[in-house]
């Protein structure tokens, strides 16, 4: 997960050098969105943080590459039969299939530091955000 700051920096602007005629590339992204089936996180401490940070990322012209945005970019480059797949990440140990709960663990643990850490840069580069 890594802000662009300029689209021409992304490894699909100059195709020809990871791959070759025929080739094909795999991407994963994950959403930077809080959604939740319940609408427990609706109106969360971790949803306020999560749409200020995306607010910040905004006002200092930084992007969060989306499934539909990598797709565009893979297109434009020459890639053709672009897909997007969309899959359900949980956080934390509460999924009862077994798959879903090992992946919730593993993004737990990855969130405990990674969503205090993405946005202190531009957070606090834009004192401003906390005015509101």
């Amino acid at each position: 997960m890594f802000p662009l700051r300029r689209l021409s920096s992304s490894p699909l602007a100059n195709p020809g050098r990871h791959t070759k005629p025929g080739g094909y590339i795999e991407l994963a992204e994950a959403s930077m969105g809080i959604n939740c089936d319940d609408g427990t996180a609706t109106g969360s401490a971790l949803e306020n943080h999560v749409n200020m940070f995306q607010k910040a990322l905004g006002i200092a012209e930084l992007v969060f590459p989306t499934g539909d945005m990598l797709k565009e970019l893979a297109k434009d480059a020459g890639f053709v039969n672009v897909e997007v797949h969309y899959i359900k990440q949980p956080w934390g140990s509460w999924p009862k299939d077994p798959n879903m709960k090992k992946l919730g663990q593993i993004m737990e643990m990855v969130a405990v530091t990674g969503i205090e850490v993405y946005p202190t840069q531009p957070l606090a580069q834009l004192p401003s955000l906390y005015d509101d």
